[in-house]
This record gives C-alpha cells, sequence and structure tokens, in this order.
C-alpha cells in the first residue's frame, strides 16, 4: 500500500502501515496506505530515481542487486513464508537470476524487481510505486493522469479530471499498442496480499498509468482508441511533463481533503454515506474534527441508515482505525490483538527519529503509560535480528452520547487495504452490519506492516519491506483468504456511463427493501 498505495489515486488506496506516533497519542502501528490511492494525486516528487528507464545496466549488477534485495527481506521481514514456502521463495530469486543473461535497462529491470517480489504475496513487501512514477516524469517523460477499472468486458476509463474522455468508455488502444497487453505488464508490478486476486487487479487498474510510460513511448499528445455506444473513435490527450504535472497536483492540493473525506445526508431516505477514504490523515485534528462533527449531524438529524465508505482506502494508522470504529460501537474496539516486530538494520533506519532527544525526551514525559509506544520502543531496542510479540488491550471508547448504533452498512474494494482492512475485521467480527463490494487486499487474520524503505545499492531502484506481522487475534494463523463481502458487487458500465456509483444504489436498495419489510 504513507497513505502503501496512499496516494496514486485519491480514491484507491494501497499503502503500508507506518508508526506516526508523534501526531496522536494513540496507536498508529497499521498503516502506510499502498501509495498507489495517491499516485495521480500526490503533489510530491522525489529525486529518488537517479537514472533514466532507458539507463543500461551491467547483468552482473543488476544480479548483485537481487541478491542484496534477498538479504535484506530475510534481515528485515518477520515472516518471507508466511504466504509461500521457503522453496518458493528462493526459487523466484533464482529464476529472476537466470533470466539476467545479458545487459538490461533500468526500465527491464524493475519488472523482474516488481514480479520477484510478488511472492511473498504481502502487499507492504513491493517496489515503490512513486518511485516508478518520478522514473517516468525524468528527462522529458510523460504521464496520463487517467483512472482506470478493469471489469469482464474489458479496460473501462474510471475518472478523468480534465474531462476529456466520457467515463464508462471502453479504451481498446493507446498509441496503437492493445491496452490488454499493457494490462499484463501492470499485473507483474500489482502487489497482493495472500489469496487477494480480485484485489491484486485493482492495484492493477491503478498502476496501469505508469506501467503505460514503461512499455510505450509517451510524447506530449497521445492517441487514444476508445468505444462507446458501439462506436469506435480516436482521441488525441495533451499528456503531462513533470512541469505540468507539479502545477497541477498544486491546485488539486485544496481539494484533497473533500475526495478523501465527505458527508452527505438524505434525510428524506434516512440515510447518510460517510466518505474515509484514508486512515492516514495529513492534518490529525481536522480528521478527528470531521468524523466527530460527521456523527454529531447524523445522530441530530436521526439518520437511521449509515453508509460508511472505505473504497480505496490505502490504511494508514490503527489508532484511526480505532477512533473511527469507537463511533459505532459503545464498546470500542481494540486493533491490533498484537505484533510480531523484528529489528533489523532497516527498521531502525526507518525509526530513527525516535531515538533523537526530543523524541526521548517526551516518551519519558508524555507517553510513559501509553502501550502502544512503549511496545514500539521494544522492538527499536531488541537486537538486530531479534523478534518479539507484543500485545495491546487498550481500545477506542467513546462517550455513549456519541455513538451512533442505528444500522451501518460498509462499503469495500479491492484497494481497501492495510488499516481499512483492519477496519473491515472490526466491523465483521462484532457483526456491525453488512460489507457490500469486493474482496479486500487483506486476509482473515492479519497482514504486516511498518515498511521500511530500501533502496538497491548499484541500480537505485526503490523498494519496501515490511518489518512487523499485524494481528487480529491470538491464533497466529496465515489464512491468505481476504475477508469478503456479505454481497459481491461489481461497478456496472452503464452506471459509470450513467455518473452512478454501483454500490452506493446497491446499498440504499437494501435499505429501502429492508425499510419495507419492517412497515409491513
Amino acid at each position: 500500500m504513507s497513505d502503501i498505495l496512499g496516494k496514486l489515486y485519491l480514491n484507491i488506496g494501497l499503502s503500508g502501515r507506518q508508526h506516526n506516533w508523534t501526531k496522536a497519542p494513540c496507536r498508529q502501528l497499521c498503516g502506510v496506505s499502498l501509495f498507489f490511492t495517491a499516485l495521480l494525486f500526490s503533489g510530491v516528487l522525489s529525486s529518488i530515481a537517479q537514472y533514466n528507464q532507458d539507463s543500461i545496466f551491467c547483468k552482473d549488477s543488476l544480479i548483485k542487486d537481487l541478491y542484496d534485495l534477498k538479504s535484506a527481506i530475510i534481515a528485515s521481514h518477520p515472516n518471507p513464508y508466511g504466504f509461500c514456502s521457503r522453496e518458493e521463495f528462493n526459487g523466484a530469486y533464482s529464476h529472476a537470476v537466470s533470466y539476467l543473461t545479458e545487459n538490461r535497462s533500468l526500465g527491464e529491470f524493475c519488472k523482474t524487481v516488481g514480479t520477484v517480489m510478488q511472492v511473498m504475496k504481502d502487499s507492504h513487501s513491493c517496489i515503490d510505486f512513486e518511485y516508478l512514477q518520478n522514473m517516468q516524469l525524468r528527462n522529458g517523460k510523460y504521464i496520463l493522469p487517467l483512472q482506470f477499472i478493469s471489469l469482464s468486458g474489458g479496460i473501462y476509463l474510471m475518472k478523468d479530471r480534465d474531462g476529456l474522455i466520457d467515463p464508462g468508455s471502453r479504451i481498446i488502444c493507446i498509441n496503437n499498442v492493445e491496452i490488454e497487453k499493457i494490462y499484463v505488464e501492470a499485473m507483474r508490478f500489482a502487489c497482493v496480499e495472500g489469496r487477494a486476486v480480485s484485489a491484486q487487479q485493482r492495484v492493477a487498474d491503478a498502476v496501469l498509468p505508469v506501467v503505460l510510460g514503461m512499455n510505450i513511448d509517451l510524447g506530449p499528445e497521445i492517441k487514444i482508441d476508445i468505444e462507446k455506444e458501439d462506436e469506435i473513435r480516436e482521441i488525441v490527450y495533451p499528456a503531462y511533463n513533470q512541469r505540468r504535472w507539479k502545477e497541477r497536483q498544486k491546485k488539486l492540493e485544496d481539494k484533497e481533503f473533500g475526495e478523501a473525506m465527505s458527508l452527505s445526508v438524505d434525510e428524506e431516505d434516512n440515510t447518510a454515506v460517510l466518505k474515509i477514504g484514508t486512515f492516514a490523515p495529513l492534518g490529525g485534528l481536522k480528521y478527528a474534527n470531521f468524523i466527530r462533527k460527521s456523527f454529531k449531524e447524523i445522530k441530530k438529524k436521526n439518520i437511521e441508515n449509515v453508509v460508511l465508505d472505505i473504497r480505496g482506502n490505502g490504511g494508514g494508522s490503527s489508532s484511526w482505525v480505532e477512533y473511527l470504529y469507537s463511533f459505532i460501537d459503545t464498546a470500542g474496539y481494540n486493533t491490533p490483538d498484537n505484533i510480531i516486530g523484528k529489528n533489523s538494520e532497516l527498521a531502525m533506519k526507518r525509526s530513527s527519529g525516535m531515538l533523537r532527544p526530543i523524541s526521548q525526551w517526551m516518551i519519558r514525559n508524555f507517553y510513559k503509560k501509553n502501550e502502544d509506544v512503549q511496545n514500539y520502543i521494544k522492538i527499536l531496542k531488541m537486537e538486530k535480528g531479534e523478534m518479539d510479540t507484543l500485545y495491546f488491550s487498550d481500545p477506542v471508547v467513546q462517550k455513549i452520547k456519541k455513538v451512533y448504533t442505528g444500522n451501518c452498512y460498509l462499503l469495500i474494494n479491492g484497494l481497501t487495504a492495510s488499516a481499512a482492512v483492519d477496519f473491515t475485521h472490526s466491523f465483521r467480527e462484532k457483526k456491525r452490519g453488512v460489507i457490500i463490494g469486493e474482496p479486500c487486499l487483506g486476509p482473515v487474520t492479519g497482514t504486516w506492516g511498518n515498511p521500511a524503505s530500501f533502496s538497491l545499492p548499484r541500480s537505485g531502484v526503490k523498494v519496501n519491506i515490511a518489518t512487523i506481522r499485524y494481528n487480529y487475534d491470538r491464533s497466529f494463523r496465515y489464512d491468505p483468504q481476504p475477508i469478503k463481502p456479505d454481497y459481491d458487487v461489481k461497478t456496472e458500465i452503464t452506471d459509470l456511463e450513467d455518473g452512478k456509483d454501483t454500490q452506493i444504489e446497491f446499498a440504499k436498495r437494501l435499505i429501502q427493501k429492508k425499510s419495507i419489510s419492517q412497515k409491513k
């Protein structure tokens, strides 16, 4: 999935879990959202990528990078064999090395790295999507600011902020290359968690705009062949270079909170839709106030049905999971039950800020009795390579008058990841309501978190590696099955064309049906 896909597009989330305890006094071990939520709307362009994707590297250097990557994973990951065997793990690297029979371009090597990291089936351990985006925008390269969705009939346009292509249009070719061929390449980068295969397709949807530039020479004008109402036509789309992209993102910054967080209330239908697009807010106070005020308005208007929309929520912090859940359950909820932490050079580098004098002073004076912070410090004080299991017991509980006890409906999809999976688990475990949508990007027993950044020494390719295992209970099982909705509802093409939201419309029909049955 920062909000591990966290900002690929704002309505699609994938980043990893991050511990950001300085922003809130409650648990934060859960989330870095999968970067794909914000890739398209993130305004930050780092200078990590030092080479053009066409740069050629000696095969021996790339093979050494693969061995270094493997060593870094073994040293830092709590259990790289959780969802794959040791033989499968080693075999993936042996196969990748055997493929490097000659010198390769950086772009080609990125595909190798993306594929080999899929073997662990850990969405928090994957190639860094922001790195790929930045690589595309260097040296005069271009990018398409479009959101795609793969459905049974092909690849369709989900959203075009520039309004040049109608939603629901089927994409046929880009610069005369069939979109399905590019989609196969996107699947090589798409991270997966356990057996969340359908969710992996949503990740591929999210990274498709970036992968386009790794397979097609994109110039300032890109030819797109689309099909709409049985008519095929060609559109010349003005793409974005690095300068235009940064200007565009700056203009979108003020809109981002509204994209990620919103409340709409229909008093006539007695229904409210509360969108929570991230558990990794940039401004914690604003975020908390929005949630608190939203439920206050819902209760004031005596709304009987609330639809919680966490589709595309790439995760963030478990403290915000507990905070949101505390407004729909008088008993609150504690997550995680426990974490398995592994200390390593990468993990320590990731959390070096906690060792600064000001951080140590804050811990001594303000976090002495905070189990979250103290458990995290225990991990940092372990010897390198050492692992330990740490337990949690303090849920966030609201005053009863603030808690909403009416009917709840939860919307999820394949880009509901990391901390958003934790919320889905809490909602499901406590039987708080009906779940609608698609299987999310996370298993039923737990996942990984706190990914640390690692740059391959020779090529500079940047990846993320999980450093903790995050468990929902004490069974310590590695169940690969994703959390599934009560109603599997996929987006309808006709709804895309008509500007309707398939899952929300389905939820409203369920509410109406329940209301009618109660009146009889």
